[in-house]
């Protein structure tokens, strides 16, 4: 196992792909990209549909 300073410097994917990351840290980490996908799902609904690429 890493030193825990070394967890918190790396990225979500990151840690979820660490089998040997903290239970704590993975769960954050999976929080984090739900968070970051739904707002990508927010803005891409909120584009005009002329802003859209055909």
């Amino acid at each position: 196992m890493k030193p825990f300073n070394e967890y918190l410097g790396m990225s979500a994917e990151a840690l979820l792909a660490d089998p040997e990351a903290p239970e704590s840290l993975r769960i954050a980490a999976r929080i984090e990209l739900e968070k970051a996908q739904k707002f990508n799902l927010e803005a891409e609904a909120a584009r005009t549909a002329t802003d859209k690429p055909v």
